[in-house]
């Protein structure tokens, strides 16, 4: 799809009779998108639910909560698309980017037969599993690594080794340093062996067979440590030998990075790649909902958008497992947390939504706050993980998941309700996007092109009203984070305090 910046003016709204109106207790979803473009939700497995008693969170307790994510409509739930899995494989550490054995589930979260059910469950409700794939390095305790120290000429070749001290380098033995840029228990591999590419191969492979459908790709702007065009060539290789493959496998990397780099790394063609200039709590999207910026965000949106290659699926987010919680970052306030919900989900392309997100968690400073249990229920502790063991900011939620299902205004309720809207509307994952100018600096306003359909989406960050003259447009969805919708009469949009409406341009059909 090509992307573009633009603006449509002044618009008027036409009502018909059809006009479908969904406010934030609107849940069910309905006409999920059969294709890469969906809703993902990241879990990070030891924290989500528990099965066996343990305190540790296991595959199997995500298959038991799995109507959670996703019943098809049969009961309360997110209605997600797609489940991102943080590393599952045998690992010594709790974070688990550390791989020992790249084709075992870590015992602390099951077996390979717990895996494959999961899977099984995920695609009989047609949602898509992908799995967390780190390969710019692995743990010092890997046999690869072992073999490596002892002298094995093949595994040594399998990493990079050095007979002097440089920066990013750790001692092994006299006159013996190798490169492990994160941390000395982290040796990066050599990616270019031909023999190390053949066996990640096989590793994705091993993978995909057993019924994953894609990979998250831990780190891939340190592959070759900072060299883009090294990274570009390697990223094309996997995405190109995993296409032939399996031609619908779906690659999102993950290059902490500038928004430049970000978009050189596309030239490999990887379908998807992290949206970090947009994300985290200094980003584009939490810094414009807190600040009421919409106008200054949509053409900030359209800037982007328009320097994404065709073929790219963008991968927008507020926060992950590394970045302080973007409840915290929005000062703990649940509308400024609702809106946010909106403006991120409803961009074109795969938003991610990290777990605990939908109801608030907060953590922030070590990695391990970021990380900690979910919460299901404040009376019944059934499945309640304990939370990673080095976690010294631990903050209760104010509500619940079984309380706030309940709760009509609730936060989770608000994202039940924007990712069922999202899910009805093939044009908002895979529109053209072209930012929408307004009088209002508080107006994000952008249209997206699908096939013969243009949907304009309109979010008000502001927390007082603005009323919109507009032409050939119907009114299809509204949402609001207080009580009053967005309405249309006599040719004025009326938008509420922190609200968004989807309206289609009827004059394009």
């Amino acid at each position: 799809m090509v992307r573009r910046k633009g603006s449509l003016g002044w618009l008027i709204v036409m009502i018909v009779s059809t006009v479908v109106f969904v406010s934030c207790t609107s849940a069910n979803a309905v006409g999920r998108m059969d294709d890469n473009y969906r809703v993902f939700y990241e879990i990070f497995i030891a924290s989500f639910y528990d099965s066996d008693g343990d305190g540790i969170g296991d595959l199997k307790g995500i298959l038991q909560k799995f109507d959670y994510l996703n019943s098809n409509g049969k009961k309360p739930s997110l209605e997600i698309g797609g489940i991102w899995l943080m590393p599952l494989m045998s690992s010594p550490s709790y974070h688990k980017y550390d791989v020992t054995d790249y084709y075992q589930v870590d015992p602390v979260y099951g077996t390979m037969d717990d895996f494959v059910a999961l899977a099984d469950r995920c695609h009989q409700q047609n949602v898509k599993l992908i799995i967390d794939l780190p390969i710019n390095h692995t743990s010092d305790q890997h046999p690869w690594f072992q073999s490596a120290v002892s002298g094995d000429p093949i595994y040594r070749n399998y990493y990079h080794f050095r007979s002097d001290f440089a920066s990013g380098y750790h001692q092994t033995g006299p006159s013996d340093y190798y490169e492990g840029r994160f941390t000395s228990s982290m040796p990066d591999l050599n990616l270019d062996n031909v023999q190390l590419r053949e066996e990640i191969l096989k590793i994705c492979k091993f993978w995909l067979d057993a019924g994953a459908d894609g990979f998250r790709l831990d780190a891939v702007a340190w592959f070759f440590s900072g060299n883009t065009a090294k990274n570009v060539e390697f990223l094309q290789w996997l995405n190109d030998e995993l296409r032939a493959y399996d031609h619908d496998v779906y690659l999102v990397g993950e290059a902490w990075s500038d928004g430049q780099t970000i978009l050189d790394l596309y030239q490999s063609g990887i379908p998807s790649l992290f949206n970090f200039p947009f994300s985290q709590s200094t980003g584009l999207l939490i810094t414009s909902v807190r600040s009421g910026k919409g106008a200054e965000l949509s053409a900030s949106l359209g800037r982007w958008y328009e320097q994404l290659p065709e073929s790219a699926i963008d991968a927008p987010f507020l926060t992950n497992h590394d970045h302080a919680r973007s409840a915290g970052a929005l000062m703990g306030d649940v509308n400024l947390q609702k809106m946010a919900a909106a403006v991120y989900l409803l961009l074109p392309g795969n938003p991610f939504m990290y777990y605990g997100e939908e109801i608030g968690m907060r953590g922030s400073g070590r990695d391990e706050n970021k990380r900690t249990a979910l919460y299901w229920s404040n009376s019944d502790t059934k499945g309640m993980t304990k939370s990673p063991q080095y976690a010294d900011d631990i903050r209760p939620v104010d509500a619940p998941i079984d309380q706030q299902l309940k709760q009509r205004d609730s936060l989770l309720n608000a994202y039940r309700s924007i990712i069922a809207i999202k899910n009805r509307h093939s044009a908002l994952g895979r529109g053209t996007f072209t930012a929408v100018e307004t009088a209002y600096p508080a107006i994000c306003a952008y249209t997206v092109a699908y096939q013969d359909k243009t949907l304009m989406v309109v979010h008000n960050l502001a927390n007082e009203i603005c009323e919109i003259p507009a032409e050939t447009l119907e009114l299809l969805e509204r949402f609001s984070a207080l009580k009053e919708l967005p309405s249309l009469s006599k040719g004025i949009l009326k938008m509420p305090p922190y609200s968004t409406a989807v309206l289609e341009v009827v004059g394009n059909r």
